[in-house]
């Protein structure tokens, strides 16, 4: 199966990443406004998300789980 993307797939890639981290920036600000420090981790979490869908967008393929568990080891 091959997993290169094509450039529909890079683009919804990057609007899910910029979707994912504005959720994840509004989330840190709401914590930080309101106090809901649980709601701050679910945030850190939702970028980490984001991250990933900018790293599956600017590559052109799907990640694997190497690439997510360890990605500063990526080829």
């Amino acid at each position: 199966m091959p997993t290169g993307l094509s450039r529909v797939s890079r683009v919804a890639a990057a609007a899910l990443a910029l979707i994912w981290a504005g959720a994840g920036a509004a989330g840190l600000v709401a914590a930080y406004f309101y106090g809901r420090w649980p709601l701050g981790a679910v945030a850190l979490l939702a970028l980490c998300y984001a991250f990933l869908w900018a790293r599956v967008a600017a590559r052109g393929r799907l990640l694997n789980w190497r690439d997510v568990a360890m990605p500063w080891r990526a080829r």
